[in-house]
């Protein structure tokens, strides 16, 4: 089924949608809080506020096909409100890769996994907060450069010169650490 297929269940009353649509999207909208909030707990908590909010106002959610973009919009917004209510310290993310990672594993590909995450996050992190957040949702996301325009209300143009700039910064970045 569809996301909008699952919503149309939810409002006839069919409650398997809401875990549905969390297990397919929780990853996503958790790694996206992650980085934007730089701290495991309070994207842990930003996660559960997305989808409640999302949830309560489902009757507002005008697809189709654009919920996993709604829910980015709602997570954006309510870190943005989060870190402005308290004011957060940019600290590093805390390294707990149990949270990061699916579960099931073998130990060989967790650990290759790992790696390959703490690099990708050591990368991002000599970027800003803005062309970090663009190149997460590009690289790692893989929204379209059309959907990101939508969420961070950014043009199509400025986005592809910010992508264009993020590149260059992580080639540097590979180009330093002899990984090119």
């Amino acid at each position: 089924m569809s996301d909008d297929d699952l919503i149309v269940a939810i409002h006839t009353g069919r409650q398997f949608g809401y875990e549905e649509l969390f297990n397919r999207h929780s990853n996503a909208i958790f790694r996206y809080g992650l980085s934007l909030l730089r701290n495991v707990s309070n994207a842990e908590d930003l996660l559960q506020d997305v989808f409640t909010t999302a949830f309560a106002k489902l009757d507002q959610y005008h697809g189709p096909g654009a919920f996993k973009r709604w829910l980015f919009k709602i997570c954006r917004n309510l870190a943005f409100n989060f870190r402005k209510r308290r004011h957060l310290d940019e600290a590093p993310i805390e390294s707990q890769p149990e949270k990061l990672l699916d579960g099931g594993e073998p130990q060989k590909a967790w650990l290759e996994q790992l790696e390959i995450e703490e690099s990708a996050k050591k990368m991002l992190s000599a970027l800003n907060d803005d062309l970090q957040e663009i190149m997460i949702l590009r690289l790692v996301e893989d929204l379209s450069y059309k959907e990101i325009a939508e969420l961070t209300g950014l043009s199509e143009a400025n986005l592809r010169q910010m992508i264009s700039r993020g590149l260059n910064c992580l080639r540097k970045e590979l180009s330093a650490d002899g990984l090119q």
